[in-house]
């Protein structure tokens, strides 16, 4: 088999493999190369549209694949409402709700389906949200993101979160409806960090990406709090992975309230910028620490964050 003409324009060898991949592969393979495409910084929606549009026609409905294809389109900037209609239905009423379950607090969003960890639950829902923002200016993404501000709580670490996501998001996609309730946010919000994510948004006003905004806020607020998961950010590569935003919650909520907490910190901080610096020369080293030390670690700070909001809510 040969790839169609599509990837025919001379490409690096690299890139030339993941679009025949993506075009040839089996659906695993497929969904692969769709992830190294995105974290590719030196092409454009041209080169990538006709193999990822094929893939995502050729996908099977409500499958992953057809969302990553989907998602990835609009992080090269592609903002047509028929990508709009492919990630929604991973957009669930349920992850923004908080409700009682059986005498807990449940997090269906974070927890996932029976035998899936809360990470693989949570990302193809903030990959939702962040291909909102990437649809620059398309209005139905806006209605849904103006939405979900205007209707989702913040009441506990794990929402604050959340909204930040979409305030990025808000910020990344530009369109004017979104403009008025950034300002009310930036003003009124009674979370700081809210704030300044809402101020960040308004700078880079349908001018940056979901990420650009992102990490541009992650930045500040972490010079503000003179520290920053460094193993963790050069491991995903992104500041505003869940991942990382798991851990430095855990960070802020726990760690931070104790003694033995803070000296771990204090440890951490000495040696892990030179840790870093050291893995993010590496991607195949980057992968192999994010794979068996951030990820693991995410998880069960993840479910101790849990486990303390629904003692706080019992209390």
């Amino acid at each position: 088999l040969q790839p169609s003409a599509a990837i025919a324009p001379a490409l690096s060898p690299e890139l030339a493999l993941i679009l025949k991949d993506i075009e040839l592969g089996s659906l695993d393979r497929k969904a692969d190369a769709v992830g190294r495409l995105r974290l590719r910084q030196d092409i454009d929606l041209a080169t990538v549209r006709p193999v990822l549009d094929k893939a995502l026609q050729s996908a099977p409905t409500g499958s992953l694949l057809k969302f990553y294809c989907a998602s990835t389109l609009a992080a090269f900037g592609d903002n047509r409402d028929a990508l709009f209609d492919e990630v929604e239905p991973f957009l669930d009423a349920s992850p923004f709700e908080n409700p009682r379950a059986e005498g807990h607090i449940a997090f269906p969003w974070l927890i996932g389906k029976p035998g899936v960890g809360g990470l693989g639950a949570v990302q193809p829902r903030l990959g939702t949200i962040e291909a909102f923002g990437n649809m620059r200016g398309n209005t139905r993404a806006a209605q849904a993101l103006d939405n979900i501000l205007g209707n989702f709580p913040s009441e506990n670490w794990i929402q604050k979160m959340w909204r930040k996501w979409v305030i990025y998001a808000a910020g990344a996609n530009g369109n004017p409806l979104l403009r008025q309730r950034l300002e009310y946010l930036k003003e009124r919000a009674t979370d700081s960090d809210e704030s300044s994510a809402a101020a960040v948004a308004l700078e880079c006003f349908g001018t940056s990406t979901f990420l650009d905004i992102a990490n541009r806020h992650s930045a500040l607020t972490d010079k503000t709090k003179k520290s920053g998961c460094f193993v963790a950010t050069a491991a995903c590569a992104d500041s505003a992975a869940s991942e990382v935003v798991i851990l430095q919650a855990f960070r802020d909520q726990i760690l931070a309230f104790s003694e033995p907490g803070r000296r771990f910190m204090g440890i951490y901080y000495r040696i892990s910028p030179s840790l870093a610096h050291f893995i993010g020369r590496s991607e195949p080293l980057r992968r192999i620490v994010r794979s068996t030390l951030v990820v693991p670690a995410a998880w069960v700070c993840e479910k101790l964050l849990i486990r303390k909001n629904v003692s706080e809510t019992k209390s």
